[in-house]
């Protein structure tokens, strides 16, 4: 699985119909749709708030919002990653990350993260390919002590891989 843009066109389709049916279902759809453009910064304040007091389920349902909202927005998909991650729904953490990386190449933060998703779902090959996509910022991230550590991260997956295939 390689997560680009060809990655993104194939998923969204199929996704954002999965958001939407759960929006419908929450009744949020509307409330989205008369949304104006900095509404999206306050899906943002309001989906990092809750996700800071830990409160997973509402910053998964507000980040999905967000993701509707602003496809384009990497953040909406990294924090819905990450709070479905918190959750242990590793899928749909995998593919939150997944849209991330597509929308921020270079970026080793949501790539690292895929990869770790990727493990808990018992996919290696597949977490390879975010491992490396993160791994391969190292250089790039030296002088980004906030970013560079997921890319050191990513490269140790990948030495822990290479050794697990070698026994």
């Amino acid at each position: 699985m390689s997560f680009d843009k060809e990655y993104l066109d194939e998923q969204w389709p199929a996704l954002r119909a999965k958001i939407m049916a759960e929006l419908e279902a929450k009744g949020h759809v509307r409330d989205l749709i008369s949304m104006p453009a900095e509404g999206l910064e306050a899906l943002y304040a309001q989906a990092r708030a809750a996700y800071a007091v830990e409160d997973y389920i509402q910053a998964e349902n507000v980040f999905l919002g967000m993701a509707l909202y602003g496809a384009q927005d990497p953040r909406g998909w990294l924090g819905y990653g990450g709070a479905c991650e918190a959750q242990r729904k590793w899928e749909q953490a995998a593919l939150g990350y997944g849209m991330a990386m597509a929308l921020t190449p270079g970026d080793p933060v949501a790539a690292y993260r895929a990869g770790v998703c990727l493990m808990e779902l018992n996919k290696p090959w597949a977490a390879r390919d975010a491992f490396d996509a993160a791994a391969s910022t190292l250089k790039a991230m030296q002088n980004n002590p906030k970013k560079l550590p997921y890319a050191q991260r990513a490269a140790s997956m990948l030495r822990m891989l290479d050794e697990n295939e070698k026994s």
